[in-house]
This record gives C-alpha cells, sequence and structure tokens, in this order.
C-alpha cells in the first residue's frame, strides 16, 4: 500500500525566487498549473493507493475535490513548517498501517507515470528509502519510504545529502535515482528555461506559460542578458 503526500505552500505566496520575472498574479496561476501537472499522474496512477494534499490554501481543497483525492488542512497537523508537517503525515499514516510513503512536491510538472514506475521498482524491501534527487543532485524531490516514518526528514538545503545520511544512522537502505522530469523542479528563471524547452504542450504549466505570453517574454529576456553579456567578454578582450 503506498500513499502519496503532496504537501503544499500558500499559492499566492509560492515560488518567491521567480518574482524577477513573473508578476504575483502570474506565479500563482503557474504553481497551480504545476501542481496540477503533478495530480494528473499521482490521481491516475495504479501503483498509488491513495493520494494526500496537505495544505492550507482554499486552492488545495478544491483541487483535491476535483481530482478526488484526500486533503488534510495543515493546520490540523501538530508539526509545523515542511519538515514537521510530513514528519506528522508519515507517523500518522504508519499507524494506520499504509506500507509506504511517497513524498512528492507540487514543483515538479515534468513527473510521469513512467517515471514514477521506475522509482516504485528501484524500491526495496524496508527498511528502505528510494531517493531521485534535482538536476543539481542536492535536493529530494521525490522520497519513497517503507514504512512511512523509517527516517527522520531534513528537507531544504542539502536535502540529499542528509537524508542518505539519515538513512546510514538508522541503518535503513538508500538508493537513489536520477530521473530527467523528477529532477526538473522549478525554483528559479533558469529552471523556466529548462522547462520550456521541454515543449510538452500537454503539460498545463507549459501551456500557460505560452498562452499568456510568458516565454516569448522569458526567451526575450534570456537573449537580451546573452547579448549584454557576450558584449561585455568583447570589451575584455580588447
Amino acid at each position: 500500500m503506498v500513499w502519496a503526500l503532496l504537501p503544499l505552500k500558500d499559492f499566492v505566496n509560492a515560488k518567491q525566487r521567480l518574482s524577477g520575472v513573473l508578476a504575483p498574479h502570474e506565479r500563482r496561476h503557474f504553481f497551480q498549473a504545476m501542481v496540477e501537472d503533478v495530480l494528473d499522474v499521482l490521481a491516475g496512477h495504479e501503483a498509488i493507493t491513495q493520494t494526500l494534499i496537505v495544505s492550507d490554501d482554499p486552492s488545495a481543497k478544491l483541487l483535491a475535490e476535483h481530482y478526488a483525492v484526500k486533503y488534510w488542512p495543515e493546520q490540523s497537523l501538530a508539526g509545523t513548517g515542511l519538515n514537521g508537517v510530513v514528519s506528522t503525515v508519515a507517523q500518522r499514516l504508519q499507524r494506520q498501517g499504509v506500507d509506504s510513503l511517497l513524498v512528492v512536491h507540487g514543483d515538479l510538472p515534468l513527473l510521469s507515470a513512467d517515471q514514477l514506475n521506475q522509482l516504485i521498482a528501484a524500491h526495496v524491501a524496508a527498511p528502505a528509502v528510494t531517493l531521485a534527487p534535482d538536476r543539481h543532485g542536492q535536493g529530494s524531490n521525490c522520497m519513497l519510504c517503507s514504512p512511512p516514518a523509517v527516517v527522520d526528514f531534513h528537507y531544504g538545503e542539502q536535502s540529499y545529502q542528509q537524508h542518505q545520511a539519515a538513512c546510514a544512522d538508522r541503518g535503513v537502505r538508500f538508493n537513489a535515482l536520477t530521473l530527467p522530469g523528477i529532477a526538473c523542479d522549478i525554483d528559479t528563471p533558469e529552471d523556466l528555461m529548462v522547462l520550456l524547452e521541454c515543449g510538452d504542450r500537454e503539460k498545463k504549466s507549459i501551456r500557460y506559460l505560452h498562452e499568456q505570453g510568458i516565454a516569448q517574454r522569458l526567451r526575450a529576456m534570456s537573449i537580451g542578458i546573452e547579448t549584454i553579456e557576450n558584449s561585455a567578454q568583447r570589451e575584455q578582450t580588447l
């Protein structure tokens, strides 16, 4: 029995690091589009028994209703912060007899059913953690834990390394799997350009960027920055 946990921040204040290229309303709509891309995969995946959204944002509750998945208000949990929330959920689900917990984040628009299958297939018998990192090899984008509370959670800076160390301390089997779609979390303007290079208009997030003219704007900005950098390099060589 595998449950997927999708902890979500306040949609209005999500993705602050994109504030230099996206207006507040664009960040909010883009974040929701990414979350829907993730739910499109989780809600219909045959290996996932149940998907659980944890958030205090009203939009998250509406999405849970739309996708027919479970919803728990974050304020109903004892834990605070991402690590506290995930730990509280993991402990509660373990007490309820859930075998495994897959922690997924809402900024993974290129998540696919095939890559989830690969992650699950690579998972070994409990006690075990199988982790798919970000493209920099530092974050923990997808983390499959058996049983759910098998280790403490250490989301934040260098979380990949911290989770690996936590497994070693507990004698828990640790397996890492690099999966390109899962590795593409969207935090910075550079990440947005990586997402646009994918070009999959079936993804709601990519479609939103194109339909709102954001993709064209970002490309124009990128060309402008590249031109300035090239000019500066030429001046240095003169």
